[in-house]
């Protein structure tokens, strides 16, 4: 009897045990819970609206913010070889932006770039804006 009542208590420590590591996940993924109370509606809505048809085929979904971060980092831009070429410092080093990721027919509210990376893993670019005028 005894046995049984160790198994149990180790199941519903396991058990327990995931559930903590469910949380951490959903922890890291950052929503918008209130912080970005001072956007005003019209830039939320840019934001709430922003597609990038190309995710359809790698990841089901389209949109650039419900499941990616902005990452607020340094741009480059390499014009020699006849069509832009655009980098974002990524921990130390520059990264080139998939082509796929750029949405070269949206301007943001604000005329900054924006890079979007994914939640689930912060290093897979899901979409970028360039920057209106350039860098």
């Amino acid at each position: 009897m005894w046995l049984i009542g160790i198994v149990l208590l180790s199941f519903f420590a396991i058990a327990e045990e995931i559930e903590m590591v469910e949380e951490e996940v959903v922890y890291h993924n950052i929503r918008d819970s209130g912080q970005y109370a001072e956007i005003s509606p019209e830039r939320r809505q840019w934001f709430k609206e922003l597609r990038n048809p190309n995710l359809q085929k790698n990841h089901g979904w389209t949109s650039c913010c419900d499941d990616a971060d902005v990452y607020d980092t340094q741009f480059r831009v390499n014009k020699t070889t006849g069509g832009d070429e655009w980098f974002y410092l990524y921990e130390g080093a520059w990264k080139r932006v998939p082509p796929s990721a750029i949405l070269w027919d949206k301007q943001a509210p604000d005329n900054r770039a924006y890079l979007f990376l994914w939640s689930y893993d912060r290093k897979t670019v899901l979409c970028f804006i360039p920057p209106t005028g350039g860098i």
